[in-house]
């Protein structure tokens, strides 16, 4: 309300019913304002912290401290020597998005199946010979990308 008081929008424009109706506000402000400018910050500040990065030649396995994250939604790992999924990644029941692409990964856990939520999976250009029949039990999956496995060579009928 103060930002609305700068600009001089009377209150009765950005109140209804006791209630600060944002549409009106956003009307009137404009659209690169500082405070439009901050909210969309503090929205992608929010949002990255359910996102897990990691690439580079010199990771070998996860971190330690990943397995206490489990309210991420994405993980993005790439162009690593990662060879393997821990088993710990049924924990992260809120994810969405298991981008996997050019690492050594040999196999996925059969734990993978636990991850209702998934809704992309990308394990290409890694080292995969077989997939778990438990990855049929990810319900809500859209997108599989198993390409460049060379060695993977026929998938499970679930």
């Amino acid at each position: 309300m103060l930002e609305c008081r700068r600009k001089g929008i009377p209150q009765t424009v950005y109140l209804n019913n006791g209630f600060i109706d944002t549409n009106k506000i956003l009307d009137k402000i404009e659209k690169n304002s500082p405070l439009i400018k901050k909210i969309a910050l503090l929205n992608e500040k929010e949002r990255s912290k359910f996102i897990f990065q990691l690439s580079g030649e010199h990771w070998t396995e996860f971190p330690d401290s990943l397995k206490e994250k489990t309210y991420l939604k994405e993980w993005h790992i790439s162009n690593t020597k990662i060879s393997s999924i821990p088993s710990y990644i049924a924990l992260f029941q809120e994810l969405r998005i298991l981008e996997l692409s050019s690492n050594q990964i040999t196999d996925l856990p059969v734990e993978i199946g636990c991850l209702k939520n998934l809704k992309e999976l990308n394990v290409s250009f890694n080292r995969l010979k077989t997939v778990p029949p438990e990855l049929g039990k990810c319900e809500n999956l859209e997108k599989l990308d198993l390409s460049g496995n060379l060695e993977l060579m026929e998938l499970p009928f679930e």
